[in-house]
């Protein structure tokens, strides 16, 4: 259980930590925040106050090297520390290697329509910003849910459910949409595949006041996660094993919405089969020849592998894998507690075509490119229906 520090000083919580034992991420009642900002649990980790974390998100938002992600991981109050569990995602489904469901497949991305994602991101980023402590934050998550229950609702299928996944250190809401199996073996049925994006946005000079329309970051991913939903929705496909849809809040200060979502569904057992992070697929730099990036650290190589393979037979765009850094986006909440994840994304850190109004008021419509983004749409879709019908 996460443990409460009402009579704990500041030593007894770097006592804590050193000892290291597995449920013990606390919560200071000086609003300090317990961060990992590397791989390493024992030299990496450190106790801020929230200002630093923001002082730290603009930082690295200035440094156009480093500027993809929070680059930190905020651990405060979680139930279990995924350092001392040491789980190996690699030993624990296997995956396809290549495509074998083009019958279902083809028919379904020929359904996606950029025009509806186009208009889902057209309302979803006139809320002056979805910062995850400010009033807008929650009302533009409060109009995901309704919408996406409404396709669900309109497409009259009982076996699809939203709903919100609270936390309870910051009022936005996840949201999680689940399409339930439909397999005769309950074993395959209850596995879940997740096609997933972050929902918050951020304003790095103001982030609670500030306007930060975040249509490419990351409101594009949402928009193919829900395009995805849509078409599923509509069509006859039953998926075999359990599909969800999940937008993550406060990504943006620490992958804190994944982190608990990821922590819950660890705690109760529930089987993740794997996961595709939907990282900002709207924006292609004037001059660059457009291609996906694969994430290829704190990543399951099996899952990028058959990406490659699936962007060969579904996608327009070649691939080019690229070294995000440490806790760059939601798909690390996954990889540590040894589910399968894969990540893909318009660019790395590192490239020049990063697009230069994330994380301000700039980042808007009119840098958003349909085409591209239905590319990246179209490989989850490949992704999420290939994975959840694989017998192997």
């Amino acid at each position: 259980m996460a443990l409460s520090l009402a009579c704990w000083g500041l030593m007894a919580l770097f006592a804590l930590i050193a000892s290291a034992q597995a449920s013990f991420l606390p919560t200071d009642p000086s609003g300090l925040r317990l961060i990992q900002v590397g791989p390493n649990p024992e030299t990496d980790r450190r106790l801020v106050s929230p200002r630093e974390i923001l002082r730290m998100v603009h930082e690295r938002h200035e440094n156009p090297s480093v500027m993809m992600g929070p680059g930190f991981v905020d651990l405060t109050g979680l139930e279990y520390d995924p350092a001392e569990l040491s789980l190996d995602a690699t030993n624990t489904y296997t995956y396809p290697n290549n495509a074998t469901q083009q019958h279902i497949v083809w028919p379904l991305i020929q359904e996606l329509d950029k025009d509806k994602m186009t208009s889902f991101l057209g309302t979803f980023s006139t809320f002056h910003n979805r910062y995850y402590m400010s009033p807008t934050g929650v009302e533009s998550h409060e109009w995901l849910l309704d919408h996406v229950t409404s396709i669900a609702r309109q497409a009259g299928r009982n076996d699809i459910s939203c709903r919100f996944h609270h936390h309870v250190d910051f009022p936005q809401p996840s949201v999680i949409c689940t399409m339930r199996g439909n397999s005769p073996n309950s074993t395959i049925r209850n596995q879940i595949v997740v096609c997933s994006a972050h929902s918050d946005s951020i304003n790095t000079k103001q982030p609670l006041n500030g306007r930060a329309p975040g249509v490419d970051d990351d409101g594009s991913g949402v928009a193919g996660c829900v395009e995805i939903m849509r078409v599923l929705a509509n069509s006859n496909y039953r998926p075999s094993r359990t599909i969800e849809f999940h937008a993550y809040a406060a990504e943006e200060v620490g992958l804190r919405g994944s982190a608990s979502v990821a922590q819950t569904y660890f705690a109760k057992g529930t089987p993740v089969y794997a996961v595709a992070q939907n990282e900002m697929s709207g924006y292609v730099k004037p001059g660059i020849t457009p291609h996906i990036n694969l994430v290829n650290d704190n990543v399951h190589q099996g899952l990028v592998s058959l990406m490659e393979e699936l962007a060969l037979e579904y996608v327009d765009l070649p691939t080019r894998r690229t070294t995000c850094g440490y806790a760059c986006s939601d798909h690390a909440s996954w990889t540590q507690y040894g589910i399968g994840a894969v990540a893909t994304a318009e660019a790395g850190p590192k490239d020049d075509w990063v697009n230069p109004k994330m994380h301000t008021d700039g980042d808007d419509m009119d840098l958003f490119n349909p085409d591209y983004a239905l590319e990246f749409a179209k490989l989850n879709m490949a992704f999420i229906v290939e994975c959840a019908e694989f017998r192997g």
